[in-house]
């Protein structure tokens, strides 16, 4: 899947830069978290950590906030799934500001939060 990656113009961050990313559930429309071993581009669909629980997000840009004023957690895996391109990020941010509600409700919509989006390698020769 991440094979068309390449050949489009992503930003990418390396490991221990800090992203701004916003995932489906309420609240803070922006939270920033560390990158972890693997490289991350904008528009990549990640797992992270909110409190007790693992939840989707999507990063989308690089942190505005480099003070280190509390911890940092790290994004816990980015999927094997093709980051959401320039024009679909605006298409969302247009949504958002159109229908007046959050990004992370915008988000919600189009990326919907109960499919299983991870994708399980199966072995067929046993």
């Amino acid at each position: 899947m991440r094979k068309n990656v390449s050949n489009q113009n992503f930003t990418s961050f390396k490991k221990g830069e800090t992203v701004s990313v916003i995932t489906v559930l309420k609240g803070k429309q922006f939270l920033d978290y560390l990158v972890p071993n693997s490289e991350v581009v904008i528009g990549s669909i990640v797992k992270v950590p909110i409190k007790n629980k693992f939840t989707i997000g999507v990063v989308w840009s690089k942190s505005s906030n480099e003070k280190k004023l509390f911890v940092k957690k790290r994004i816990y895996e980015v999927l094997n799934i093709t980051p959401l391109c320039p024009e679909v990020r605006e298409f969302i941010l247009n949504i958002s500001k159109y229908n007046i509600f959050s990004l992370n409700t915008a988000v919600r919509l189009t990326i919907n939060p109960n499919l299983n989006l991870e994708v399980t390698k199966k072995n067929f020769f046993l």
